[in-house]
C-alpha cells in the first residue's frame, strides 16, 4: 500500500471504520501480487480509499489510488452519455436505424434502431466473441477496421430487435463509430472534451493504444503464477477507458446533480428499458438499475481476462462504491460485497433457500433407497443441460453430461441433499410418482433450478467416425476439425483441442471447457453434413462440411 485516505464517519446507517475495511480488503490477496484499488464516495467526498497489492511485479511497483487500471465495460456509460449529448445537441435521434450510418451492413440493419445498440436489445453478434470464435485466442490485435469486417460479414442476428435483452459488445463499438461519424471527433476526443475535462476528471479517458502513464498492468493466475496479459485491440466505447478511483467521486457528484449533462440525459441513462413485449432488463443508457439485497443501486461492472471493475452507487444513501482490479482472481463483485458487507453489517445470506436447511453433520452412508433418485434429469428450458444421478462407492453422485463434472452428494433428510464437502449447495428430490421423484431442484446462491425427470435415455453416439471431418464458416473465417480422440470426440480450432461432451440427445454435444453447444446437422441422406456452435453471445453460427481442410 503506498498511500491511502480516508474520513471515519457514520451516516444513513453505514459505518466506514477504515481499520476493518483495510484488514478485510488486505486479506484478498498478498503484497507482492497484483491487487486493486477502491474507493468509497459519500455526500460528493471520498470518505476511504486505498490500493492494495503490485501494479507491476516485475518492477515491484505498488498500486496506489493514483494508478490508472483498465476500466473494461464500466467504459460503456460514458459511451452512452456522449450519444445522448449528441442527441441533445440535434446531431442525431436515438431513434435512427443502425443503416443510416452503416449502409453496406445487411439488411437487418434496417430494424435496428441505436436504442438498441445502447440497451443490448438489438441481436448483433459479439464482435469479441467472434474474433475469439475464429483461432480461440485472447490477443487479437484488432481494431475498429477488422472489427467492422467481420461484422458485416455476418449473416444472421442472435434474434429479432427489440424482442430480448442480450449483452453484447457489438452494440457500444457501433455507438462509438456513430459519434465519430456525426461529430467529426474520435470518442476519445468527443468524451475527453465533454465529460471528463467538465469534470475534472483529470485521470480518465479512453486509449486506443493503452499507453497510458503508470497503469497497472493486468495479470492472470495460469495456475501456477501471474503472467502480465495487457489489451492490444484498439476498439473503444465498449471498453478501454483507464481511470482511477479517486476521479469517480466526479461522476457520482455528476450522477446526483446533473449539472454537467442534464437531467433529460440522466433521466434516459438511469432508466431500465423493457423489450416490445414489455418485459424490463433493468438496463439503462451503459448502468444496470436495480436493487442490491433490498437497496436500490445503479452500478455496472467491466472485466477482461486480467481486469475487473465495478462501480455500485446507491441514490438513497448517497454513496458510492468504485473497485478496480489487476488480478485475474479478484472479481469486482468480490470486492464490492467485501466493502459492502463492511458498511451495512449484513448479516450470512447464504442459505440456500427460506425453506431449504441442511443438516450439520454429514451422513456418509446412504441408507435410502436409492432406485428412488436415480436416473436422468433435463434443466428445465435447456436441451443442452443433462444430469445423470447414479449410485458409486455407496453414496449417490451427480454426473454433469454436459462438462463430465461429477461429485458426491449427501442426504439431510429422504428428499433433500448437499454436494459433499460443501452444504450451500443443495439437491431437493420432489414430486414422486411410482417410486421415482419426477424433478429435482438445485439450489444455490439463493437461485433455484429445475431439472425434469427424462422418460427417454440419453444415448451416446456409437459411430464417432461418422462425425469425423474438417467444417468451414466464411463468417469468421474458420476451419474446425472434428477428431477421434480414443473414442471420444474432439474439436479442433486453431491450436485448442476441446473436448465434446454429449448431452444424451442424438447430434448435441457440449464444450466443458467453455459451454458452448455443438449440432451437427444432417443432409437428406441422413450424412452429417455441417456443424452448428451456439455461445451466449453468438448464435446459429453454421459450418459446412469440407473434403480436406483446403
Amino acid at each position: 500500500m503506498l498511500f491511502s485516505f480516508f474520513h471515519p464517519t457514520s451516516s444513513k446507517g453505514q459505518t466506514i471504520d477504515p481499520t476493518k475495511l483495510n484488514s478485510a480488503l488486505a486479506a484478498l490477496t498478498k503484497p507482492d501480487e497484483p491487487g486493486f484499488s477502491v474507493a468509497i464516495v459519500q455526500n460528493s467526498k471520498v470518505r476511504y480509499a486505498q490500493a492494495f497489492g503490485m501494479s507491476d511485479i516485475v518492477l515491484k511497483k505498488r498500486n496506489t489510488v493514483g494508478t490508472p487500471f483498465n476500466i473494461a465495460s464500466m467504459s460503456k456509460q460514458f459511451t452512452a452519455a456522449c450519444i445522448y449529448l449528441l442527441e441533445r445537441e440535434g446531431k442525431l435521434a436515438t431513434s435512427d436505424k443502425l443503416s443510416k450510418y452503416f449502409p453496406d451492413l445487411p439488411s437487418y440493419a434496417d430494424s435496428i434502431t441505436i436504442t438498441d445498440l445502447i440497451h443490448h436489445q438489438n441481436g448483433l453478434r459479439d464482435y469479441i466473441t467472434l474474433f475469439w470464435l475464429r483461432d480461440m485466442t485472447e490477443d487479437s490485435a484488432y481494431g475498429p477496421s477488422s472489427t467492422y469486417q467481420i461484422l458485416a460479414k455476418q449473416k444472421s442476428l442472435n434474434f429479432s430487435p427489440g424482442t430480448s435483452f442480450s449483452y453484447t459488445n457489438t452494440g457500444y463499438y457501433f455507438l462509438s463509430e456513430i459519434v465519430r461519424k456525426v461529430s467529426g471527433q474520435d470518442l476519445q476526443v468527443y468524451a475527453q472534451q465533454n465529460i471528463f475535462n467538465p469534470l475534472k476528471m483529470k485521470h480518465t479517458s479512453f486509449s486506443r493504444t493503452h499507453a497510458v502513464k503508470n497503469k497497472a498492468n493486468g495479470y492472470y493466475h495460469n495456475g501456477e503464477q501471474f503472467i502480465i496479459h495487457n489489451q492490444l485491440d484498439s476498439t473503444i466505447g465498449q471498453g478501454n477507458a483507464y481511470s482511477i478511483v479517486a476521479d469517480w467521486k466526479y461522476w457520482l457528484q455528476e450522477m446526483k446533480n446533473h449539472k454537467l449533462l442534464g437531467a433529460q440525459v440522466w433521466r434516459k441513462m438511469t432508466s431500465p428499458a423493457s423489450t416490445i413485449d414489455e418485459k424490463p432488463t433493468g438496463y439503462g443508457g451503459g448502468l444496470l438499475i436495480h436493487d442490491f439485497q433490498g437497496r436500490s443501486t445503479i452500478d455496472h461492472g467491466g472485466d477482461l481476462s486480467a481486469y475487473h471493475s465495478k462501480m455500485t452507487y446507491f441514490p438513497k444513501e448517497d454513496l458510492g462504491i468504485v473497485v478496480f482490479s489487476n488480478n485475474s482472481e479478484i472479481g469486482g463483485s468480490m470486492l464490492t460485497e467485501s466493502i459492502y458487507n463492511q458498511l451495512f453489517k449484513t448479516k450470512d445470506s447464504s442459505a440456500t433457500s427460506k425453506n431449504v436447511s441442511f443438516v450439520k453433520d454429514t451422513i456418509r452412508n446412504i441408507t435410502l433407497d436409492t432406485s428412488r433418485y436415480t436416473g436422468f434429469y433435463r434443466i428445465k428450458d435447456s436441451e443442452a443441460f443433462t444430469l445423470e444421478v447414479k449410485v458409486a462407492e455407496h453414496k449417490l453422485t451427480v454426473n454433469q453430461l454436459w462438462n463430465a463434472s461429477e461429485y458426491a452428494i449427501v442426504p439431510d433428510n429422504d428428499s433433500l441433499f448437499h454436494i459433499d464437502g460443501n452444504k450451500d449447495i443443495g439437491f431437493e428430490f420432489i414430486h414422486f410418482k411410482d417410486g421415482k421423484s419426477d424433478e429435482v431442484i438445485i439450489h444455490q446462491n439463493n437461485q433455484h433450478t429445475a431439472a425434469k425427470r427424462m422418460t427417454i435415455i440419453p444415448s451416446i453416439a456409437t459411430n464417432i467416425d461418422a462425425y469425423l471431418g474438417v467444417f468451414y464458416n466464411p463468417e469468421i473465417d474458420a476451419v474446425y476439425e472434428v477428431m477421434n480422440d480414443k473414442g471420444s470426440l474432439k474439436l479442433k480450432i486453431a491450436k485448442s483441442e476441446l473436448r465434446l461432451s454429449s448431452t444424451g440427445q442424438k447430434d448435441k454435444y457440449n464444450i466443458p471447457e467453455n459451454g458452448m453447444q455443438v449440432t451437427f446437422t444432417r443432409s437428406g441422406d441422413d450424412r452429417i453434413d455441417g456443424l452448428k456452435l451456439n455461445h451466449i453471445r453468438v448464435k446459429d453460427l453454421l459450418f459446412s462440411r469440407r473434403s480436406t481442410r483446403q
